[in-house]
């Protein structure tokens, strides 16, 4: 089934086929398989998922998969062609910080309790038999003094794990604090899941940015077709519905689209009304790639600059790739005076910001 999907794409043109990508989709369809899911009518789901739940982990030929590689290789696209063809509703896909955020909710709702992670595991089993998460990545204490544990419950509970990373396991949490209370949770991973490296140079995202324009101007007609097509081109996973609202420091912002790594905003939803540093930080902590519509020429409109030259400075500093439609060339966005030194800086980075070797280089989260 997901071989071939895969390879239907591949035979429309949809995808290039890549060897190492095929060897990730083989190790997904033998995951899918012990689901029950080469069949996907609805008595033989349940029938083979139960059979499946029933085993004892060291029975089953995988429990889950760990896939690790360089940023750009498919990661995300090919659990979520997995996840998108399982065929029954007990399932669950998160980005990896935001099942961090509901596992700490949740323990603060056991806080009482003698085993409080047992049960948050025991809450999340009750919700999905097969859990994705995008983006392993542990880098807050807080975190990895609970992943252990959490870990450990939800494999218990016969939860199957699917998980993406730019490292392998052995690497995650490298030199934080206290790192020798997180060594068990990279056990569990080597016990429980088959670690797969994506292998391979190509940066099918850098491909396209590679190969297109990253600064459009003027805006005409156009311009929304073709950030549009951008966005679809680097989204590459599940898309989150159109004109749905983000929380960024506890206020919402609304967004065109988006996914977990990628988001598309218009100007004056980003740069217009009560927008801070922080939340730029934020944003540019969050997404590896950022798209504007809409940015206008600014004369007489000092404070929208100055929340743009926050922006671009943010998004800057964490190697944000920053797509956007533009009334004009960045050496002319800016009529002012006040921020002229302050605008300069911005136009030097917007330039910089769509050259090979930016755009070549790693999104920097933290």
């Amino acid at each position: 089934m997901i071989e071939s999907v895969y390879q239907a794409l591949v035979d429309s043109e949809q995808l290039v086929e890549d060897l190492n990508q095929k060897k990730v989709i083989q190790a997904l369809q033998v995951l899918h398989d012990e689901l029950g899911e080469d069949n996907p009518d609805d008595s033989t789901i349940i029938d083979r998922f139960t059979t499946f739940l029933s085993r004892k982990s060291n029975t089953r030929t995988i429990q889950g998969l760990y896939i690790w590689g360089g940023v750009g290789r498919g990661k995300t696209f090919l659990m979520d062609l997995f996840f998108s063809n399982l065929h029954f509703q007990d399932k669950l896909r998160l980005h990896f910080h935001r099942f961090m955020d509901q596992a700490h909710t949740m323990l603060n709702n056991y806080r009482d309790e003698p085993d409080p992670l047992k049960l948050v595991a025991k809450e999340f089993s009750t919700k999905a038999k097969v859990l994705c998460f995008d983006e392993f990545f542990v880098n807050d204490i807080g975190d990895a003094m609970i992943l252990a544990g959490l870990l450990e419950g939800l494999f218990e509970n016969n939860v199957a794990l699917i998980a993406t990373s730019n490292v392998e396991p052995s690497l995650l949490y490298k030199d934080g604090l206290q790192r020798e209370r997180f060594l068990p949770t990279i056990q569990l991973l080597q016990e429980h899941t088959k670690v797969i490296h994506l292998e391979g140079e190509i940066d099918h995202r850098f491909e396209f940015l590679q190969t297109n324009d990253v600064y459009n101007y003027p805006i005409e007609e156009s311009s929304r077709d073709w950030l549009k097509h951008s966005f679809l081109n680097l989204a590459n996973e599940r898309v989150e519905s159109s004109w749905e609202k983000i929380k960024i420091n506890d206020r919402q912002i609304q967004t065109i689209q988006h996914t977990d790594t990628v988001a598309w905003f218009d100007f004056n939803e980003i740069c217009d009304g009560p927008r801070s540093a922080s939340d730029y930080i934020a944003i540019a902590k969050q997404f590896n790639t950022v798209l504007i519509s809409h940015v206008p020429i600014f004369e007489g409109k000092d404070d929208q600059a100055r929340r743009f030259v926050n922006m671009v400075d943010e998004f800057y500093d964490r190697n944000v790739k920053l797509i956007l439609s533009a009334e004009a060339s960045p050496a002319k966005l800016y009529k002012g005076k006040r921020l002229d030194a302050e605008f300069g800086r911005t136009t030097s980075r917007l330039s910089e910001m769509q050259s090979h070797e930016y755009l070549e280089k790693q999104h920097q989260p933290n």
